[in-house]
């Protein structure tokens, strides 16, 4: 078996953060952009590092810059800067480096100022290229772009706009891979445009982004969707769809061509895996981009045959909150460089969460609390397949709808599931066996925080609008966060430290009984 190729990343780690101003930063090269923005290369000219930045800045050919540009650009720095921060805190990726390092942004005149990458974007790489890339250095490249997604989609935020222009490289030592990182995040308001502009490119957009209505609004399902557009340029060497925006648009619905039928040698498990994260409907993909990583990770090269001489195995998806993004090792989110696990604030042990509290204390703020309704589910019956509450006892479920087509149903559920505040949608595959989950995204994460304004704990949901609860204690915020959970089906429950670390991460039962896993029977 050949040396591996992959770098450690540690050696290509974002420079440290600089207070700069404007007149600190000589332009002197213009590296590109479009009609939102123009990056150049400038040289900082006091004397610490780094001494070279990329300056990206809004484009406009009047002097003055309208007040909603200057806005929405704002926005996207402060996007931006937020995840390059959990990035550099390490408290969860400790071996994540695939975020473009933000120096410094100014916004009076707003720019950013940010990491100098030295080899290029991913577009140009495959315009120069002759061929398409070896499986190996692609499941590389999709290694180092999941977990930027990943670490974005953790902190509830999602890209919208994965593209090779915005897959950038910083160089490594002779002999291994280059480093990818993402860059331009903050761009999903966005509409969209032609690849030649800084908006969001029509040739790697998802169904929802074209067709919201049929499809439903573009999420974190959009960035699996667009990874798995660029795998299959990585693998094929040009774009799954190309033409004008309305032929973009209709031929997305139908899905791509298989990669094999451009290049016959590809394994058909490369063409599963692009089947799944491109299906034109979102219930379809991937559930996480971690998902779509493992699947990738085991695709198996063509090139090489197997020791025992027999076909590699065949591709598997795994959900394994101790298996990093695209590999087989403890690590990542959940496992030993992520949360700890067991400890619970003030030591309260699983025993005593039995104990009562009294009621749940009404939410602080003015904002009203959120309906707390069932799970739906689809499941099939002799009248079709079915969309309605999930119950313990299905003769006391309300059923909403009934369908022909278990895909006409599970787009009905979608729609509810946002429109209704359902928590999540199960998809039943037998009687006995559910196939997926699909979770309402402010349903995602529930918090046990610290807040130094109101010196109290507090239980809040993920979009950090409003909270729950509030209590004088780590261990009573604790508890009303695992009554607030079950009342209202969180996926997870998130326990911090009062230097907002996460210390715990609870799962839903659903998650906990590993109910989508083959050969898993769920008992009501």
């Amino acid at each position: 078996m050949p040396p591996s190729r992959r770098p450690d990343v540690s050696s290509v780690a974002s420079p440290p953060r600089r207070s700069l101003t404007y007149d600190d930063l000589q332009i002197v090269d213009r590296l590109g952009g479009g009609g939102h923005a123009t990056v150049y290369k400038a040289r900082v000219t006091t004397h610490a590092e780094p001494r070279v930045v990329a300056v990206k800045e809004p484009t406009h050919e009047e002097r003055t810059l309208p007040a909603s540009a200057a806005k929405e650009f704002i926005r996207e720095a402060q996007t931006w800067r937020k995840l390059d921060t959990r990035e550099r805190e390490k408290q969860l990726y400790t071996d994540y480096e695939h975020l473009v390092g933000v120096i410094d942004t100014g916004e009076e005149l707003p720019w950013i100022a940010m990491e100098y990458m030295d080899g290029g974007s991913l577009g140009d790489r495959l315009a120069s290229r002759s061929e398409p890339y070896e499986i190996p250095e692609l499941q590389w490249i999709i290694d180092c772009i999941a977990r930027g997604v990943e670490l974005a989609h953790y902190e509830g935020i999602s890209h919208l706009d994965l593209k090779p222009e915005n897959v950038l490289f910083r160089t490594t030592e002779a002999g291994m891979w280059d480093v990818a990182k993402i860059a331009d995040w903050g761009t999903s308001s966005r509409p969209l445009e032609g690849s030649t502009d800084s908006g969001v490119s029509v040739a790697f957009s998802a169904p929802e982004q074209f067709h919201p209505d049929q499809f439903g609004e573009p999420d974190s399902m959009t960035d699996i969707y667009q990874v798995g557009a660029i795998i299959y340029t990585l693998a094929v060497g040009e774009p799954p769809y190309e033409g004008s925006q309305i032929e973009i648009s209709q031929a997305v619905v139908d899905g791509p061509t298989p990669p094999s039928e451009h290049r016959p040698e590809l394994p058909t498990e490369l063409d599963q895996v692009i089947e799944r994260a491109m299906a034109p409907d979102k219930q379809d993909r991937f559930r996480t981009i971690r998902d779509l990583a493992a699947a990738i990770a085991d695709v198996p090269d063509p090139t090489v045959q197997p020791a025992d001489g027999g076909r590699p195995a065949d591709t598997g998806v795994t959900t394994d909150r101790a298996s990093p993004v695209g590999g087989g090792q403890p690590g990542g989110i959940g496992g030993p460089t992520g949360p700890s696990g067991p400890t619970v604030p003030g030591g309260e042990s699983e025993g005593e969460l039995e104990e009562r509290t009294g009621p749940i204390p009404k939410a602080i703020g003015t904002i009203d609390l959120p309906p707390s309704r069932q799970p739906l589910e689809v499941i099939a019956s002799d009248d079709g397949y079915l969309v309605r509450e999930y119950r313990r006892n299905p003769s006391e479920a309300t059923v909403f709808s009934r369908h022909d087509r278990r895909m006409m149903a599970m787009r009905t559920a979608s729609k509810q599931l946002t429109s209704d505040h359902h928590p999540c949608t199960l998809r039943w595959d037998t009687p006995n066996s559910v196939g997926d989950i699909y979770w309402n995204e402010h349903f995602e994460s529930l918090r046990v925080e610290y807040s130094d304004f109101l010196s109290s704990w507090l239980v809040v949901p993920s979009t950090d609008r409003f909270a729950f609860a509030s209590a004088p204690s780590a261990k009573k915020a604790y508890k009303y966060g695992k009554r607030i959970q079950q009342e209202y089906d969180f996926k997870e429950l998130e326990v911090c430290s009062r230097r907002g670390e996460v210390e715990k991460v609870v799962e839903h039962r659903f998650i906990r009984h590993s109910l989508t896993k083959s050969g898993v029977k769920f008992n009501r």
